[in-house]
């Protein structure tokens, strides 16, 4: 036999396609095993909050208040006045022997109700209005901006951790 020519039992083409297919075997068995990893977000969120303000308003308030004037008032008072009045007396005549009845008269004083006027002060209620501020509780609303954590989950590579290149898995509703 000659070494020259020695020829081998693999064809030719076979060593590249083995080369290419261990290199596809090998490449997915790195990207192609994925896993889940869950971790957490931050969202943003936008929600309403209540809040109380006072708020002034005008009013018109209305209010008593006691006003004087003048009247005549009208007052019986006793009034004092003279008057003779006739009394019977006895008298001895002038010599004593008899003796007469006499009427004489003396003061007297009497009194009588006489009607006067005076001005007196008097009051009465009157209504009157003035306007006052006040102040109402009112309740308002605002928007906010907040955040919350939420659990998300991805698919990832089993051996490196890197994002799936390939998505195995529907996680949208997990």
């Amino acid at each position: 036999m000659d070494n020259k020519h020695h020829k081998s039992k693999i064809p030719h083409w076979a060593i590249p396609i083995t080369v290419f297919g261990v290199l596809l075997i090998l490449t997915s068995i790195i990207l192609l095993p994925t896993k889940v990893l869950s971790y957490q977000v931050e969202v943003p969120y936008i929600d309403k909050e209540q809040y109380t303000i006072e708020v002034p308003y005008e009013d018109v308030e209305e209010y008593t208040v006691q006003v004087p004037y003048e009247t005549k008032e009208q007052y019986v008072e006793s009034a004092p006045y003279t008057e003779q009045e006739p009394y019977q007396d006895t008298e001895c005549a002038f010599l004593g022997l008899f003796c007469q009845g006499v009427t004489k008269y003396r003061t007297v004083t009497k009194y009588k109700d006489v009607i006067k006027e005076r001005a007196v002060t008097q009051y009465r209620d009157e209504i009157r209005y003035k306007k006052v501020t006040k102040t109402r509780t009112e309740t308002r609303e605002r928007e906010i901006r907040k955040t919350r954590m939420e659990t998300r989950q991805k698919e990832v590579n089993w051996l490196f951790g890197f994002d799936a290149i390939i998505k195995f898995r529907n996680l949208e509703n997990v």
